[in-house]
């Protein structure tokens, strides 16, 4: 996963490649001027750049412009993300699953009533994989969630 900010934290992207070979790229947005967040939204290229679908909101990912994370999950062929889940405040860290290339976010797991900024790693540890969520859980501590993951239609 890479993020970036070329306006003095304006705007973030940060992109993941997609088990199917495509690249995801998502994009946290406001505008300075009323501080008001647009929110996530997202495009994909599967010639590596070359062309991109259209830049599309991403209504299931409300944020109140905080910095998310993104990460492949190749076993799944899915994308894990991970932010706060509102669009008013610092609170409810979510762990989120995509198993279409970033379109839909059906599956959600709140990994922390309090938090801000977070990100997202994976590891495999004695045969299971976990999700990694580095959090921001006030402006003095961070934390690390960890969540057993599991393929879809798995007990």
């Amino acid at each position: 996963m890479h993020c970036l900010s070329r306006d003095s934290t304006r705007t973030r992207a940060c992109d993941a490649l997609v088990p199917q070979g495509s690249i995801f790229v998502g994009v946290l947005a406001s505008t300075l001027a009323s501080k008001t967040n647009i929110g996530f939204a997202s495009r994909l290229t599967d010639d590596d750049g070359l062309t991109w679908t259209s830049l599309a909101a991403v209504p299931e990912l409300p944020d109140p412009g905080c910095k998310a994370g993104i990460v492949a999950w190749p076993a799944a062929k899915a994308l894990l993300f991970s932010n706060v889940a509102t669009t008013t405040a610092r609170v409810n860290v979510t762990l989120r699953a995509s198993f279409d290339d970033g379109q839909t976010w059906p599956n959600a797991l709140l990994v922390s009533e309090a938090g801000g900024y977070s990100d997202i790693g994976r590891l495999a540890y004695q045969g299971q994989e976990y999700a990694c969520v580095l959090l921001e859980a006030n402006t003095c501590q961070i934390k690390l969630a960890r969540v057993a993951l599991k393929l879809p239609n798995q007990p």
